[in-house]
């Protein structure tokens, strides 16, 4: 984390431009919650498919997800979440597969609509802007300390 008060003469590209004192500026690797959390329902409805209807369909993405999530839950370094990245085509396409059923259609326009909203909420974490500590703390749903 960087304070700000005044950017350094040699940046010229107002990076720091309307920051207050105080003001931090992060950088994380923090997931779109509305995605995430939304995925790991899909996966609790895949499961269910694979084992009350016998979903090979299901069966395969819960297989493809876990062979990408498998090496990131045996060794979690979570400050290099970027391991992690592979794992999102399947969380999509967990998403897709559960979303396609009937019971479950009308939750994909909210959850696309969320999910702009959490963009939005997220962006100035994804883009470094400068916040206060309290906007920050906002921000964080895991808190590590």
């Amino acid at each position: 984390m960087a304070e700000f008060s005044q950017a350094p003469d040699e940046l010229a590209d107002q990076s720091c431009a309307g920051a207050a004192s105080g003001d931090i500026s992060e950088v994380v690797s923090v997931a779109n919650p509305v995605v995430w959390f939304t995925a790991m329902a899909a996966g609790l409805v895949l499961l269910w498919r694979v084992v009350f209807r016998r979903d090979r369909l299901a069966f395969f993405l819960l297989a493809f997800g876990l062979y990408q999530w498998l090496p990131w839950i045996l060794n979690p370094r979570h400050s290099y979440t970027f391991y992690i990245a592979p794992l999102i085509p399947a969380l999509a396409l967990w998403l897709a597969a559960v979303f396609r059923h009937k019971p479950f259609k009308w939750i994909a326009p909210a959850f696309a609509v969320l999910t702009v909203a959490a963009f939005a909420f997220y962006y100035p974490i994804w883009s470094a802007k400068p916040m206060s500590p309290d906007q920050i703390r906002a921000r964080e749903y895991w808190r590590a300390y």
